[in-house]
C-alpha cells in the first residue's frame, strides 16, 4: 500500500521505568509483549520482538512515577522522518521526535510550548532502533538518545501519572 510509505511507524522494543527511591524496576514492554501497558484502541501490533503502530495511537504505562529521582529507558525506532509528531509523553508534556516543521520539539504546560530542540537526523537514523533515556535528578529532567544529550529543563512536578508513547500519522490533525 502506498499509504504505508507516508506513515510513521513507531516501534517500541522495551520500556523500563525505574524510580530511584525503589529497588524494583517496572518492565512496561518486554521483547514485544505488554507487561504493564495499555494500548488505546488496540492499535499497537506485535512484531518481531517489538510492538508497533502506524497511526495516531497512545500506549500508556500502567503505572506512573511518584516524586523523586527516576530513569525511564525506552528502545524505539522511527521508519521515516515525515513530520509525524511522534512523541514521548510525560503527564501532559511531549518530547517530540519530529514535528511538522521537521525538527525535534517539546510542548506542554511544564515545557516551553512549541520550542524546537534539534535536528532529528543528529540523533535518529530512520529504521534503526535507538535508546531514549529520560532522567530526573532533583528538579532537572534530561533526555538522551543513544547516550547523546538532547535537551534538559527544570522539572519540579511532584509525580508523573501519565507516561506514554504516541505514534502519529503526519496526516492526522
Amino acid at each position: 500500500m502506498k499509504l504505508l510509505s507516508t506513515i510513521l511507524t513507531l516501534s517500541l522494543l522495551a520500556l523500563l521505568l525505574s524510580p530511584a527511591s525503589q529497588a524494583a524496576e517496572l518492565q512496561v514492554i518486554k521483547r514485544g509483549h505488554f507487561e504493564a501497558a495499555t494500548a488505546i484502541a488496540n492499535r499497537w501490533e506485535k512484531g518481531d520482538g517489538c510492538i508497533y503502530s502506524t497511526g495516531s495511537h497512545y500506549l500508556f504505562a500502567n503505572k506512573g512515577l511518584g516524586s523523586g529521582d527516576f530513569k525511564i529507558r525506552a528502545r524505539l525506532s522511527l521508519d521515516a522522518f515525515n513530520g509525524s509528531a511522534a512523541a514521548f509523553v510525560l503527564n501532559n508534556n511531549k518530547f517530540g521526535f519530529e514535528g511538522s516543521h521537521r525538527r525535534m520539539f517539546v510542548q506542554g504546560p511544564q515545557f516551553p510550548d512549541g520550542l524546537t530542540i534539534g535536528e532529528p537526523a543528529d540523533f535518529i537514523t530512520p529504521g534503526k532502533p535507538f535508546d531514549l533515556l529520560v532522567t530526573r535528578r532533583e528538579d532537572r529532567l534530561s533526555f538522551k538518545i543513544d547516550g547523546k544529550p538532547v535537551w534538559s529543563t527544570g522539572y519540579d512536578v511532584d509525580s508523573l501519572h501519565r507516561l506514554a508513547t504516541l505514534a502519529r500519522n503526519h496526516a492526522d490533525p
